[in-house]
């Protein structure tokens, strides 16, 4: 084999490589949609969400059939928020949005309280300034469907 035909041949091999792994991705590309799938890989939401400012501060409403599951999703949330994460990774950008970056550095002032309900649970939220975070509530009322 010549000094020359060596790399050649390892260029053609990792260009056959790259279009069998192309060809692969845009196959599963095309037919995993097809296939259902979407509820396996992004569970159905059976709640409904409603972000309420309260004079002290704001509430997190979820409404649905299951009560005590969303009242345990409400505390990992309100867990979350007290750590200062309150960027969410339903939403795109939101760790850089200015709601974001203005609430999280009062997360320590706030008092989260997480009730259940008749219909749900309810994430109440006072004790620091209530401006930041009823703009929060409503930069997730715009964005987070």
């Amino acid at each position: 084999m010549s000094a020359h035909s060596r790399p050649l041949r390892e260029v053609n091999i990792a260009l056959v490589a790259t279009t069998i792994t192309l060809t692969i991705a845009v196959a599963l590309y095309m037919i995993l949609p097809h296939l259902h799938l979407a509820k396996i890989l992004k569970p159905e939401i059976h709640h409904q969400r409603q972000f309420i400012s309260t004079p002290a501060g704001g509430e997190i409403h979820y409404q649905g059939p299951d009560s005590a599951r969303l009242k345990e999703d409400l505390e990992i949330l309100s867990r979350r928020f007290q750590r200062g994460q309150f960027d969410m990774v339903v939403l795109p950008g939101s760790k850089l949005s200015p709601q974001v970056v203005a609430i999280k550095q009062y997360a320590k002032s706030y008092v989260y309280a997480v009730e259940a309900e008749s219909s749900g649970a309810v994430l109440k939220i006072s004790g620091g300034p209530a401006g930041p975070l009823q703009d929060y509530l409503k930069y997730l009322e715009a964005n987070w469907h």
